[in-house]
């Protein structure tokens, strides 16, 4: 995997979500990585529609936990 591609799963978990539904998308960073998972509520549960992540850059890896954090949050796209 290169630095900054985008990996999407199409298969499993996603599932027929409602667009008009409330979207959640968490996301974490480590040493490594950033990730997020799209979730929709569906009837009182949280299901993933979509997995995203890439690896961090050289440059990337030297940010502090904060800044790594807020990358994750602002990155469009991941």
């Amino acid at each position: 995997m290169e630095v900054g591609q985008v990996v999407r799963v199409v298969g499993p978990p996603s599932l027929a979500h409602d667009p008009e539904g409330a979207y959640c998308i968490p996301t974490d960073a480590s040493d490594r990585g950033l990730g997020a998972v799209l979730t929709q509520q569906v009837e009182g549960v949280d299901r993933p529609v979509l997995y995203i992540s890439r690896k961090l850059s050289q440059r990337e890896t030297k940010y502090s936990t904060i800044e790594k954090e807020c990358l994750a949050i602002r990155e469009p796209g991941l």
